[in-house]
């Protein structure tokens, strides 16, 4: 069906572009615990690294997002005018988790596209968390003071999807932002 959908896929290199489509998707509903998120809910909170997290994350007042689950360039297009658009939603989900998006297309295009090591995908999501589209997206969510937790987080989460091709890479990029203060 790809050929039908007008547009091109957006590079690995235009996560900052998806900024206001991401941001599109922020509500202004009352802020709610992050801990009451199906998405959240279902990370397993015996794991190790889990339980590393601050305890009072769960109790973090967020202001929901819709999430895409999969926001990659495979399953997005950018129109002739620049609108992105998005599509296969099988895992999207509201309220979802602020920033797993942004953090989605960054490992995943790391990952799959570029094929790189896990020291050069945390350079990436390094770059993501000090932009001025992601920080002007976690001021709108309340998750400014917390993009490595979630991060940590949404690497939990991407294991447990047991994708087969980038797990390893998934767990080693994991292993290393965990190890980082």
């Amino acid at each position: 069906a790809l050929p039908y959908i007008k547009g091109r896929s957006p590079s690995a290199d235009h996560v900052a572009q998806a900024g206001p489509l991401l941001s599109s998707w922020c509500t202004d509903a009352d802020p709610i615990p992050l801990g009451t998120l199906p998405a959240w809910q279902a990370l397993d909170n015996t794991d190790p690294i889990f339980q590393s997290l601050p305890q009072d994350l769960s109790s973090l007042m967020i202001h929901p997002v819709l999430m895409h689950g999969d926001f990659a360039p495979w399953n997005l297009r950018v129109s002739a005018n620049g609108t992105w658009n998005a599509f296969d939603w099988e895992r999207g989900q509201f309220p979802g988790v602020p920033g797993w998006d942004w953090f989605h297309y960054v490992v995943q295009t790391s990952i799959l596209v570029r094929k790189e090591a896990a020291p050069q995908t945390m350079q990436r999501l390094e770059s993501l968390i000090g932009s001025n589209a992601f920080q002007a997206y976690t001021a709108a969510t309340g998750i400014q003071s917390h993009p490595r937790p979630l991060l940590i987080a949404y690497l939990l989460h991407a294991r447990s999807l047991r994708q087969t091709e980038g797990a390893h890479q998934i767990d080693d990029l994991l292993q290393l932002v965990a190890s980082k203060p």
